[in-house]
């Protein structure tokens, strides 16, 4: 019983973080336009890139641990929120 709760904590804060590496992702892109300096894309552009190796390395564990319905649980916890309060940064 300990175990499955072990687990079941472990894939909830490799969800959280799964969630996380995505709006990176999408963030970062914006950030490599709206740098001001090349030194600074690059900088944005290299952490995209590693940023999306770390969400294939996250969906090879998944897949590892046999999580099938872990896709539709984090579109379902991603839903834009009613709440105004709530709202996500966007860049630029």
């Amino acid at each position: 019983m300990a175990q499955k709760t072990l687990l079941t904590l472990y894939v909830s804060e490799l969800k959280d973080l799964y969630s996380a590496e995505q709006q990176l992702v999408k963030a970062l892109p914006k950030l490599v336009k709206s740098a001001e300096t090349d030194e600074l894309s690059e900088a944005f552009a290299n952490h995209l890139e590693e940023t999306k190796n770390h969400v294939t390395r996250l969906e090879e564990v998944f897949e590892s641990l046999g999580e099938k319905e872990w896709k539709e649980s984090l579109r379902r916890a991603q839903r834009p929120s009613t709440n105004s309060k709530e709202r996500s940064w966007t860049p630029g």
